[in-house]
């Protein structure tokens, strides 16, 4: 998909639930700027085993993972609105810290 300046969407965002679950996360992250935006989506996570929060959302790892350990195998299968909570928790608490 593609925008008309010519930069294309990222694809997790068209993928499974994701395009109904994005707006509720951006909304919690609505005074970060659009590149702590990006940041925070595209960033491994301590809290979600080294995944990053947009592969969680998606349920599916980025296609350059190589290995996936049992651990995030088992969060990437979760139901997608417990991995929304997940995801939803770490984005409350990267708006906590942008005040």
């Amino acid at each position: 998909m593609g925008k008309k300046n010519g930069r294309a969407y990222p694809a997790w965002q068209f993928i499974g639930d994701v395009p109904s679950h994005l707006p509720a996360v951006l909304k919690i992250l609505h005074g970060n700027s659009r590149l702590q935006v990006n940041t925070f989506f595209m960033t491994e996570q301590d809290a979600l085993n080294e995944l990053c929060p947009a592969e969680v959302l998606a349920g599916i790892p980025f296609e350059d993972r190589t290995q996936i350990p049992p651990e995030q195998k088992r969060l990437l299968t979760l139901p997608a609105k417990t991995r929304l909570t997940k995801v939803s928790a770490l984005a409350r608490m990267e708006a906590a810290g942008s005040d």
